[in-house]
């Protein structure tokens, strides 16, 4: 009787060792996949239904120059896949930030994705010095392309869940979907010993520690991209699109194609919402080289607080402030160069109304015969009143077609 006892207890200890995603005799290699998979399933716990506030303090140094120094803060709310994001920003520096901060941002943003049927994904950035106000819209956005935002605008809280800058999943997702591998021995990390992960594949070189004292959470990361990795749904050495829609000549530049990039990840800390434990500082240093030769390293310190609890996300509206009509509207990836404004929530062409009006009350003029007519061209072929408002240029179309 006692033996079939001890034989069912073995029994369920060997299953639940081995069914574990991050079970392993203590220095026996493990499975690369279940390391992954282990630390996914850390990361997923608090990557949905979270409310984060976030900060990073951030430095931007050319060459070795003496850097310059800025600070963003952020109010992030993530719920079944909607994103919520607010931030503000302070201006570049030379001396760094403290940690008291008294004087005020200089530009407000807020994010949301998705934001209505027509648009997914709607930013609006306030410049508080100038006091203009404009509306990055995104009519088409996947939500691989939504997680690749937030990680471009929520201070540093996607870094700590390893999703880097230009990736469009985390570290961990990335690794999984290739081929890799867990180096023979483990490796401090903070005085910790960890298990190396590596794998090379189209977007770089990707190595990750990852922590068996925590449920394989992943404490360190190291990125190396070439010019033709994977970066931002392009080759990382290909022009910066936004920059060429702007500036085709200067994205083109050497001095702006990145030759190389190398990053590294560092979670200092860990902290506890209810039980679920999280990385709530860490730091990330990025270096970029670029075809001319010079180098760029951007170095982020960030801390962020989340809060799990249910009663956090109900209480919280997925709604931006209101954007008033006439607010200038950029869409992305549109190349048409048609100027755009916001009206009742809808993108619509924007149309200068003075200009407008001057060229009516020409059209009038000419019709009550008020303009003397050029010598050449006689009453019976003076053009029509659609050939002389397009005589002003491609500039004038848009409005002549109003008109007409």
């Amino acid at each position: 009787m006692l033996k079939g006892i001890f034989s069912f207890l073995a029994a369920v200890v060997f299953t639940a060792l081995t069914s574990s995603p991050c079970s392993y005799a203590a220095d026996e290699v493990p499975d690369p996949i279940r390391l992954l998979d282990a630390a996914s399933k850390q990361q997923r716990a608090y990557s949905d239904g979270v409310a984060i506030e976030s900060e990073v303090r951030h430095s931007n140094s050319t060459d070795g120059s003496d850097p310059q120094y800025g600070l963003r803060r952020a109010s992030i709310w993530l719920s079944n896949g909607r994103i919520h994001v607010r931030n503000e920003d302070w201006p570049l520096a030379d001396d760094a930030y403290g940690e008291k901060v008294d004087s005020a941002p200089g530009r407000r943003s807020e994010s949301l994705w998705p934001y209505s049927r027509e648009i997914e994904g709607v930013a609006i950035s306030d410049n508080l010095n100038s006091g203009t106000k404009v509306v990055i819209a995104a009519p088409k956005r996947t939500a691989a392309e939504a997680q690749l935002a937030l990680s471009t605008v929520d201070a540093g809280s996607s870094r700590l869940r390893g999703h880097m800058f230009g990736d469009d999943q985390s570290a961990v997702s990335l690794m999984r979907g290739l081929k890799p591998t867990v180096r023979p021995n483990k490796e401090p990390i903070d005085g910790t010993s960890c298990w190396a992960v590596e794998v090379s594949g189209e977007y770089g070189r990707y190595t990750g520690w990852f922590d068996p004292t925590r449920n394989g959470s992943l404490r360190r990361l190291e990125v190396e991209k070439a010019s033709g990795s994977r970066f931002a749904g392009r080759r990382l050495g290909d022009p910066d699109p936004d920059h060429a829609r702007f500036q085709p000549v200067e994205a083109k530049s050497t001095k702006n194609l990145i030759r190389a990039m190398q990053i590294v990840l560092e979670v200092t800390k860990f902290a506890l919402s209810g039980e679920v434990e999280y990385p709530s500082e860490g730091k990330v240093t990025t270096t970029f080289v670029y075809f001319d030769g010079h180098s760029r390293t951007v170095v982020e310190e960030i801390r962020q607080n989340l809060d799990l609890s249910p009663e956090k996300l109900t209480q919280h509206r997925f709604e931006t402030e209101p954007i008033a009509n006439g607010t200038e509207v950029i869409i992305r990836d549109d190349m048409s160069g048609f100027p755009r404004e916001w009206n009742d929530g809808k993108i619509v062409v924007h149309v200068d109304k003075a200009k407008v009006k001057k060229m009516q009350s020409s059209v009038e003029r000419l019709q009550r015969h008020d303009v003397p007519q050029p010598k050449a061209i006689g009453t019976h072929d003076r053009p029509s009143t659609l050939s002389l408002l397009f005589i002003g240029g491609a500039g004038s179309s848009v409005a002549a077609l109003l008109v007409w």
